[in-house]
């Protein structure tokens, strides 16, 4: 199909798929964009012909997106003298554009799709002992997650709207996972199953997307998707993604490429860290025997207080540098021997590093990393890597220590950071950015039991689980009612004042007799916190009391 994009109009953009074809054209005014759109229609039509294909018009569609006005074009698009049919919205492999935009249809779409999702979820979040909860979390990013984010790179672009309209779907899985009731307020139910909200998940899932995509394209610093990532995380962090790098290729290395000498002997009969006699005679005799023709080269990378660097030391030589703030103790390492390869002179060279990861990863064929590929790509074939353990007084490897240690301050070698080490990056500030906003609520009930939004451990049995998330979350069968008659909230009938999960645990008396005996806390906290000991006694609690079965 490479010869159609070349019988194409100039200022046609064309978006292929298999045997899909997306023609867009962008103008002021409507004459000039169908005069254009028919001009390439036109084109394909007669590339179809003179290839042995048929352009169907009854399968094809023209739409007008435009978020100022719109009107019917004055004349009909025509494939081969026939009339191609006009709709106000068209899908994109799997996305829905609307005439305005705002993708209120595609939303649509998707909830519907995901209400056959959330039947599969409750049926397997009935409360028996083969449920888990870590498993029913995989499946809800494997069935309701992936269907919900798909397409995002497009749609994130209705902001706020994107959040209102499947926020909703998003929330009603997690209750349905952490067995609350439908009254639950989504935050709570977030920070009782130790997930992120929907927002929260829009917008880190939309900046990993967006370094996935950053990291595989050339000129990639102007796209809109950055934008929008930039946007939402500054709304949520106050932070924009620092400049991704670029990997060499993509997929697998090359089935013909020719792998490095890699010695790992040491590692083999010495453990990491070993600081013994016979371990530095062994290194003493390999690098006075198998490796005595070779420069020898150091290197070492360091990462401590949020600051990364690199050093290297060899013959008379010396170098350390400063890496991005976001790259990982992995990066630093790779960047070493990335730097150390382009001082090799022209004499057989054997890099010595403490990082075994690093060094078992140079001759893989499928890392994504893109200084692992540039070691790779550049790496002289004279030249062995050795591994030996840090720390264990080499004088060499001691040095290039100390240089990572001095790179942490050091000038910077480069402002671009691995994709894979941006991607954790953005986890960890958005998850501590949750932590903060979470620390600062004060008006939800489960903020008296737990002040952060780590995943508590769960019991081994789920029906004992969904009982003790619903008395953490605050709302239950005994505190809420959950039919249409009567008040919302219950009365205690003893001590008439309203039912709370903390009246009946620490505060009514007509349970003071079994708290004593089963020797509940006097705090709530304390109570419902993530305890074994705790856990079994209010189970019991609850039990002796005829409780259990009405939460």
């Amino acid at each position: 199909m490479n010869s159609m994009f070349e019988t194409l109009p100039k200022e046609i953009y064309v978006f292929v798929y298999a045997d899909d074809i997306v023609l867009v054209v962008i103008g002021r005014t409507l004459k000039f964009i169908r005069r254009k759109l028919q001009a390439a229609v036109s084109s394909v039509s007669r590339w179809a012909t003179r290839t042995g294909f048929t352009l169907s018009a009854e399968k094809s569609v023209v739409s007008h997106v435009c978020r100022s006005r719109h009107r019917v074009l004055s004349s009909p698009i025509k494939a081969d003298g026939c009339r191609i049919p006009h709709k106000k919205s068209v899908a994109v492999l799997g996305v829905r554009l609307d005439r305005k935009l705002n993708f209120g249809e595609h939303f649509s779409d998707i909830k519907r799709n995901c209400e056959t999702r959330l039947n599969l979820l409750r049926t397997l979040s009935k409360p028996h002992r083969s449920s888990n909860r870590d498993v029913l979390l995989r499946i809800l990013k494997a069935i309701v997650n992936s269907r919900l984010f798909y397409g995002i790179e497009i749609f994130g672009l209705a902001g706020n709207s994107l959040i209102d309209r499947l926020a909703p779907t998003y929330n009603q899985a997690i209750r349905t996972i952490a067995g609350l009731l439908p009254s639950t307020p989504a935050d709570a139910a977030c920070v009782e199953l130790g997930v992120l909200p929907f927002r929260y998940q829009v917008t880190e899932t939309l900046c990993c997307r967006t370094i996935g995509y950053l990291e595989k394209t050339t000129g990639n610093q102007e796209v809109f998707l950055l934008r929008e990532a930039n946007r939402a995380l500054t709304n949520l962090a106050h932070l924009e993604l620092p400049p991704v790098d670029q990997v060499h290729w993509v997929g697998a290395r090359r089935w013909d490429a020719t792998d490095l000498h890699v010695d790992l002997s040491i590692l083999k009969r010495f453990r990491a860290g070993d600081n013994s006699t016979a371990m530095r005679s062994h290194v003493t005799k390999l690098l006075a025997g198998k490796y005595r023709y070779h420069q020898l080269v150091y290197t070492d990378g360091s990462k401590a207080s949020n600051r990364t660097g690199f050093g290297v030391a060899g013959y008379n030589t010396s170098y350390f540098f400063r890496l991005p703030d976001q790259c990982s103790v992995f990066s630093a390492e790779a960047a070493a021997i990335r730097f150390a390869i382009t001082t090799i002179t022209g004499c057989p060279t054997c890099i010595i590093s403490d990082s075994a990861s690093v060094l078992t990863t140079i001759n893989s064929s499928s890392s994504r990393h893109p200084w692992i590929q540039a070691i790779q790509a550049n790496c002289p074939p004279e030249t062995a890597f050795l591994w030996v353990p840090s720390h264990c007084g080499i004088r060499g490897n001691n040095e290039a220590d100390r240089l990572a240690a001095t790179g942490r301050s050091g000038r910077t070698f480069t402002d671009l950071t691995p994709g894979a080490d941006l991607k954790t990056w953005c986890k960890s500030i958005i998850r501590s950015s949750w932590a903060q906003e979470w620390a600062t609520n004060r008006l939800l009930f489960i903020r008296k039991i737990k002040e952060d939004t780590t995943k508590w451990t769960d019991t081994t049995d789920r029906r004992d689980q969904q009982v003790l998330s619903r008395l953490r979350v605050g709302h239950s069968h005994l505190t809420h009612n959950m039919t249409n008659h009567g008040p919302f909230r219950k009365l205690c009938l003893t001590c008439n004042t309203t039912m709370t999960v903390e009246h009946i645990v620490i505060n009514c008396p007509c349970y003071q007799s079994a708290r004593d005996h089963r020797a509940i806390p006097h705090s709530i906290r304390d109570a419902l916190a993530n305890e074994p000991t705790n856990e079994e006694a209010l189970i019991s609690f609850l039990k002796d009391t005829g409780l259990y079965q009405n939460i």
